[in-house]
């Protein structure tokens, strides 16, 4: 397999996840920090991805090279299989620093997810987001995330992903770093002045309580299906 065919698939696969609702091209540019127009252009075929844009969008897909190879592989196109969709429980209310703690799921919507995407994840569960003006660059209000709760994910810091904390009784979603004794609370608007990140001593805190989840971007709001079943309470939320 070339690395214009790797590149070819990975244009299919963002394509695909568009048309299904996972994505937006708004978003993808949020997540890869690549200008929405290029984004645009390289899915329409007038430009061409580069390596360097390839990688940004590999990592904010949590994708590898592996997946697409075995996309291609698998797929009855040649190109990306037929993907299989899971339902995944939505939160009651929204998850932000002016919102109250979430307790519970929705008793009447679920999130469609790819199963692929989730296949590695421990008790996902989806949520929207409220407004948090200090995150204005990543996400807006009622963005819609899943989280992954698995312990691993939340434990091994990664500076490149989002994570969802409970501080003070409330919801917040930043990157950390973690230096010595502390662990650093970076939004959006401090990511390139150190100075003003919130510091936290992790002989104080607990970072198993504190960190929640690792936090993964979805589409937005009308792929909710609605059921007849009820909700029930999420354990890791109820806590």
């Amino acid at each position: 397999m070339s690395f214009t065919t790797l590149h070819e698939l990975l244009v299919v696969c963002v394509r695909e996840r568009i048309q299904n609702g996972e994505l937006t091209e708004r978003r993808l540019a949020r997540m890869a920090h690549i200008s929405q127009p290029h984004i645009h252009n390289v899915l329409k075929g007038g430009r061409f991805l580069s390596t360097k844009f390839a990688d940004r969008i590999l990592a904010a897909l949590q994708i590898s090279i592996l997946d697409l190879a075995r996309d291609a592989t698998a797929g009855t196109s040649g190109l990306v299989r037929p993907e299989l969709y899971a339902s995944l429980p939505i939160l009651k209310g929204r998850l932000g620093p002016s919102d109250p703690w979430p307790t519970a799921v929705d008793a009447w919507a679920k999130l469609r997810v790819s199963a692929v995407r989730i296949a590695s994840m421990v008790d996902p569960v989806a949520a929207r987001l409220g407004r948090d003006p200090r995150m204005t660059g990543l996400f807006d209000g009622g963005d819609t995330v899943v989280l992954d709760q698995s312990p691993a994910a939340r434990r091994r810091i990664q500076s490149d992903q989002l994570y969802l904390l409970k501080f003070r009784g409330r919801g917040m979603v930043r990157h950390l770093r973690c230096s010595g004794d502390w662990l650093y609370l970076i939004s959006d608007d401090a990511r390139l002045r150190p100075a003003s990140w919130e510091r936290l001593s992790m002989t104080e805190f607990d970072v198993d309580y504190l960190v929640r989840a690792r936090v993964n971007f979805v589409g937005a709001g009308r792929e909710w299906e609605h059921l007849e079943k009820p909700g029930y309470l999420d354990a890791a939320t109820s806590r």
